[in-house]
């Protein structure tokens, strides 16, 4: 403690000499030099005066007119300076708030000598004692000039002070001091010291002019209860003989506790020497550290009491938990603790979690794991605070997202031949491709239209497309339907993938409905199936058979395989070689239709027969003849219509000249050139005859009427048709009239 007050003021007197050039005046650095000193080095005050005396010795020249602008500002400088050095330097923990404060001098600056009686004791409180003790020697009075100096013990924070009982020693009770004895006898030896723990208090004196000495005694007082003696020792012999005296119990809480001294009978003087002790305020020891907290004290001596504080992130165990230090020196006990906060159960995290490095307890640290294909949203760790009234970690990140390409891009490519799609995130973990091929095609993997493949888990660094390896995509040799061949025919696929054809033909004796006979009929599988419908086999076809007044039945048209057998109409007879044919594969008959249909012929009957039978030739002519007379009237009904529009000369020549019935029965083959019966549109009476009027009577044209007379009555006639060309009548023979 000296050593640093000897080291602040060290530092304030260099400061002076640099900061004033030591140009300063003494009246300056006197009051300065006292003030600062005082302040900041209360041990070494002395040196305060020695320094300035140096000081002024060593510049003699000095004035009290130095007041110029460069000393004015050295002035305002210093006290700054030394203020911020001195404050560095003599700032020292302090064991408690007690503090030691010298109190003013008893007789200032001495008691006169020769006094026949005095003392020092009656002011001092029971907190205080004697410091130091100083003296000259009056050559007039043969005595002493004594000041003595009392300090005090004060409390700057309220810490508890029990005075001590005091005491005189060798008489019981302080009536009468201060004369009620004495240490000494005049001339004589004087070593009286306190015991062990008491503190002078008090001194008294009388003097004798006689014996030119004093009888002394004192008072003693214990130490305060919460204060305890340390060591204590002899200064060195305080004077000479009839020489200054001085005498200091330096160091906080010092105090007289004995005095001692011999008689110089020469001088007349006594040679004195004072015993010191130092006290100190007892104070416990440092209290056991409070795990996640402190005790928070005031000061650390008897009676102090500390509070418990808890660091952040911990709480008291106990509220209002205190320890106080007792007589004993010791801390009273107390089983209060500071324990660690807990921030409880960890966030949850979608596809993750949190591993923690201790617990969940305040300052725990947090790192946060994703599942495989997961990967964190930053941050990634968390940790336990303490909000000042609440524990709680510290906001998390999202979470753990999908890493955007956890899986293989390859599987997110469409296949050849076909299409894929994984969604709007196709390598994250969990994503689906769907594949499918184009028509006609079809997965060779899978053996379908289509499949998926899934993005798994494989490792935290990647994952793992399952469901199969890279789908391919390949024709469907079954994509178009089955095909069967048809009736009477056979057909040959060379596959039925897509692309692939299909050769229809029809057996001998058929062919392919709408091309020609011993033609092939091809189809081709495309996306909508086959490219035309399966052809129908029909049999094939041979020219048309027909019979001049008969006709021929078949079994199948005039189709193969079909058997055509000829036949007559009622009243003709059926002749020829070749009346049966068959229609072969190679669409020919097999044989030329050689049929003939002649008139059936009747021989004469007999006399019974013929009577019967002029009977009813006869009915048959009154019939012919109603018959013709009808139509005679319906033609004279239409003529008289049509003479009526015409003229007479037109008609007369349209008749020949002569009436109908005045023309000549011929042969329509023999007419005259200019008759109208010449013609083969006109008709016996002249009328305008068509071809539709001869086929409506059973002729195929006008030459069929060859051989009919001109009232159309048969004759002996003979049909002779050619079957394959459906022409040629030979002429039968002529009958006459």
């Amino acid at each position: 403690m000296i050593a640093l007050d000897i080291a602040g003021c060290l530092l304030y007197w260099i400061s002076l000499c640099v900061f004033f050039e030591c140009e300063a005046t003494p009246f300056f650095f006197f009051f300065g030099f006292l003030f600062f000193s005082f302040l900041f080095c209360p041990h070494f005050s002395l040196l305060v005066l020695g320094s300035l005396v140096l000081l002024i010795h060593t510049h003699p020249h000095t004035t009290l007119a130095h007041t110029s602008t460069h000393m004015a500002l050295r002035v305002v400088l210093l006290p700054l300076v030394l203020v911020a050095a001195c404050i560095a330097l003599t700032t020292r923990p302090a064991l408690s708030a007690y503090v030691e404060t010298l109190m003013s001098s008893r007789y200032n600056p001495y008691t006169p000598a020769g006094v026949t009686g005095w003392s020092f004791f009656e002011s001092l409180d029971s907190n205080c004692y004697i410091k130091a003790i100083s003296s000259d020697y009056d050559n007039g009075a043969q005595d002493r000039n004594w000041r003595v100096q009392a300090a005090c013990i004060t409390s700057t924070a309220g810490e508890s002070y029990t005075s001590g009982s005091f005491v005189i020693p060798g008489v019981t009770g302080p009536t009468g001091f201060p004369n009620n004895g004495s240490w000494n006898s005049l001339n004589g030896a004087l070593n009286k010291y306190l015991s062990y723990g008491y503190m002078l208090d008090g001194l008294g004196s009388t003097f004798d002019a006689t014996w030119k000495d004093r009888y002394y005694e004192g008072r003693g007082r214990a130490t305060p209860a919460e204060f305890e003696t340390g060591t204590c020792a002899w200064l060195p012999t305080a004077n000479a003989a009839l020489g200054p005296l001085g005498a200091t119990c330096s160091g906080t809480f010092s105090y007289f506790a004995g005095v001692s001294s011999t008689y110089d009978n020469t001088n007349k003087d006594r040679i004195w020497k004072y015993y010191c002790c130092a006290m100190a305020p007892k104070a416990c020891p440092a209290i056991p550290a409070l795990t996640n907290g402190t005790w928070v004290c005031p000061y650390t001596t008897v009676g102090a009491v500390c509070n418990q504080t808890c660091s952040l992130g911990s709480r008291p165990s106990t509220s209002g938990a205190t320890v106080t230090c007792q007589s004993n020196k010791a801390w009273t006990t107390s089983t209060a603790t500071c324990n660690l906060g807990s921030c409880g159960s960890l966030p949850t995290v979608a596809h993750g979690s949190f591993s923690c490095s201790s617990g969940s307890l305040y300052g725990a640290s947090c790192s946060l794991g994703c599942d495989d294909g997961y990967q964190p949203s930053a941050p990634t760790s968390i940790s336990c605070g303490d909000t000042g009234t609440a524990f709680a970690w510290s906001t998390p990140s999202n979470g753990c997202g999908l890493v955007s390409a956890y899986c293989d891009a390859a599987f997110t490519i469409a296949p050849e031949h076909g299409s894929v799609d994984c969604g709007t995130s196709p390598q994250q973990l969990g994503t689906v491709c769907s594949y499918s091929c184009n028509a006609g095609y079809i997965l060779a993997t899978e053996g379908g239209t289509a499949t998926t493949r899934t993005c798994a888990t494989l490792n935290s660094a990647q994952g793992q497309w399952t469901g199969g390896s890279y789908p391919v995509c390949v024709l469907d040799p079954a994509y178009c339907s089955g095909v069967s061949a048809p009736t009477h025919g056979e057909v040959n696929c060379d596959n039925r993938a897509l692309g692939g054809s299909c050769v229809y033909e029809c057996t001998s004796g058929y062919q392919i409905r709408g091309q020609a006979a011993h033609t092939t009929f091809t189809t081709t599988c495309t996306v909508s199936d086959w490219s035309a419908a399966a052809p129908v086999c029909d049999p094939v076809e041979c020219s048309t058979l027909s019979l001049l007044f008969g006709d021929v039945t078949c079994s199948a048209g005039m189709h193969y395989p079909s058997t055509c057998t000829a036949f007559c109409h009622e009243g003709f007879d059926l002749s020829g070689a070749v009346t049966v044919v068959t229609c072969n594969a190679s669409a020919q008959w097999d044989a030329d239709l050689s049929a003939l249909c002649t008139v059936h012929y009747t021989p004469p009957a007999s006399d019974d027969a013929q009577t019967t039978a002029i009977t009813a030739g006869v009915g048959a002519g009154v019939v012919c003849l109603l018959l013709l007379a009808l139509i005679l009237i319906v033609i004279l009904a239409r003529r008289r219509r049509a003479v009526k529009r015409t003229s007479p000369s037109t008609l007369e020549a349209r008749n020949g000249g002569g009436s109908v019935l005045d023309a000549p029965l011929v042969r329509h083959d023999e007419a005259a050139p200019n008759s109208p019966a010449a013609d083969a549109n006109y008709d016996v009476l002249g009328q305008h005859r068509t071809d539709t009027d001869l086929t409506e009577q059973g002729y195929s044209s006008p030459g069929a009427m060859s051989g009919y007379s001109t009232l159309g009555s048969p004759k002996a006639i003979e049909a002779n048709y050619n079957v394959s060309t459906g022409s040629g009548v030979s002429q039968p023979p002529e009958y006459s009239n």
